[in-house]
């Protein structure tokens, strides 16, 4: 993981608030059909089509491995017992 972090900005792209290689942001051409696209932040480690699904997930994801740790999910951080989340967490869906 500490390797896959290095990385970052480096061999693929993330949003973290430095410069980034616009070779690896992939661009998706869309026709003329309306298209949902949903974004999110890490703090959500699987994506849903709804913001319901989502926090669903995540909740589901805090009982069977609050220490995100198994095959399905890794994290560098686990689940605080007094919080509802490992991250912050920011969700958008919208439609072309």
């Amino acid at each position: 993981m500490i390797e896959t972090m290095r990385n970052q900005n480096i061999t693929y792209s993330v949003v973290d608030g430095f410069p980034i290689p616009r070779q690896h942001v992939r661009t998706i051409t869309l026709d003329f059909q309306p298209y949902e696209i949903v974004l999110a932040s890490d703090g959500y480690p699987f994506l849903h089509p709804t913001l319901e699904e989502s926090e669903a997930a995540l909740q589901h994801q805090r009982q069977e491995d609050p220490l995100n740790y198994s095959p399905d999910f890794q994290a560098t951080k686990a689940f605080h017992p007094d919080f509802n989340s490992f991250d912050d967490r920011t969700y958008i869906r919208f439609r072309v």
